[in-house]
């Protein structure tokens, strides 16, 4: 059995051989210069040849399969693609150079062709370690290619300027590979379409946090709008009517937005502007935690005692001018109050309104409740159904004022207290 399992996997291993060309980057003196300088600004120089780096890489269809410390390893289907991404990289470092007299990186290259396993983004096999090791023949400055790269540039090694450099003999081989040495420097330009954008580079992880820090952002809102803004701004006339029931395209928009967000941070590409946005974000993601820590302490505490809160949590610190109308069952708004008058408009379960005034008429509570605050418009809603033979009556809506207590301020100053975190805390990782 455990002889079928290995020839299963053995056969899947073979059928992940794919031919592919393996790019291999090196920082010269990158450890002097972390001596030198300290971890700090050693991490920012990588940063910034990483920043420097993975554009010109993806312009030629290259994939950055990992970095390892200071190095990068890359790969690409074309050789081609693979000499040219490397005389972009030389290229970009050389102007670089130029235009900041402090900077003093220089990179060499190794890149291979051959057969390797392609894995779940990475790449295994000999040719991977062959590439590594042409890399390190070189220096600062250098581009070398084995032969099985040259061979792929048919007809155009003249274009790319290569002179016999070395040779090497691979692990468990006999015949030396000869090694080319790339002339990049007298190479037209290839960088002048690339452009390194000097805002923020998010990492993939890090995009992924974005995203959860949308959502939590995203419903902590909501939270707040359905449980105080909409109660607050309500009670004044004129903007009842749009704040108690929002259309349903809203929060569908807010959806649609936050899956837009998703599929934009999730891009290889995405690069972030400033700074202050991601920290909005992540202080929104801080808030709905402080949010739903605050509510669970409540319910927890209400829980606890089995009763509602003492007069340290229930005290109201603001009450609504208006009552609030809560409709309990599917039911109608009428022209006038009279079970036969023009139905105004369906008032589903849920739906909120703005008291005016009680009514009465043949022994039914009627409530007048806002329409149309610009036409001074309203309707009148039944409280409850009258009693019938063998049906009792039955409460169609409910009537309370809005009450903003000391439990809610605590809560609210734990969500203050959890966007600060997030707002100060939030740091951009470097690539």
């Amino acid at each position: 059995m455990a002889e079928k399992t290995t020839d299963s996997i053995a056969r899947q291993i073979e059928k992940s051989k794919k031919d592919v060309t393996v790019l291999f980057t090196d920082i010269e003196r990158s450890t002097e210069f972390w001596d030198r300088h300290g971890d700090t600004a050693g991490r920012l120089m990588l940063d910034l040849h990483n920043k420097l780096m993975f554009p010109v890489i993806r312009h030629f269809r290259g994939t950055v399969t990992k970095t390892i410390g200071d190095s990068i390893m890359a790969s690409f289907r074309k050789p081609e693609d693979a000499v040219r991404a490397a005389i972009g990289m030389q290229q970009i470092l050389e102007k670089r150079r130029k235009e900041e007299e402090d900077l003093d990186i220089k990179i060499r290259i190794g890149i291979h062709t051959g057969k390797a396993i392609v894995e779940r983004g990475d790449i295994f096999g000999d040719m991977v370690n062959v590439a590594s090791r042409i890399e390190k023949l070189g220096h600062g400055g250098q581009i070398l290619l084995s032969s099985a790269t040259s061979r792929g540039l048919t007809g155009k090694k003249r274009k790319y300027r290569l002179s016999k450099r070395d040779t090497l003999v691979p692990k468990g081989k006999k015949r030396a590979m000869t090694i080319y040495l790339c002339e990049w420097k007298k190479h037209r330009s290839l960088i002048d379409r690339i452009k390194v954008k000097e805002h923020l580079p998010v990492s993939r992880r890090q995009k992924i946090e974005l995203v959860l820090y949308s959502l939590v952002a995203l419903v902590s809102v909501f939270i707040l709008y359905e449980r105080y803004i909409r109660y607050l701004l309500a009670d004044f006339e004129f903007v009842a009517v749009f704040m108690l029931n929002p259309h349903p395209l809203i929060p569908l928009a807010l959806i649609i937005g936050l899956l837009a967000l998703a599929v934009l941070l999730l891009r290889k590409k995405t690069r972030w502007g400033p700074l202050l946005p991601l920290k909005f974000l992540k202080g929104g993601y801080g808030f709905g935690l402080g949010i739903g820590l605050g509510l669970l302490i409540v319910l927890v505490l209400a829980g606890l005692f089995k009763t509602e809160l003492g007069s340290p949590w229930e005290g109201v610190l603001h009450e609504s001018d208006h009552l609030f109308v809560e409709v309990l069952e599917d039911t109608g708004v009428h022209e006038s109050p009279a079970p036969r008058s023009k139905v105004l408009l369906r008032a589903d379960r849920g739906t909120l309104l703005l008291q005016t005034e009680l009514v009465k008429r043949r022994k039914l509570t009627w409530t007048k409740v806002l329409l149309k605050h610009k036409d001074n418009r309203y309707g009148y809603i039944l409280r409850q159904t009258a009693p019938q033979v063998g049906v009792e009556s039955r409460k169609l809506t409910i009537s309370d004022k809005f009450y903003f207590r000391f439990y809610d301020l605590y809560v609210l100053i734990l969500g203050l207290a959890g966007f600060f975190w997030g707002f100060f805390s939030f740091r951009v990782r470097p690539i």
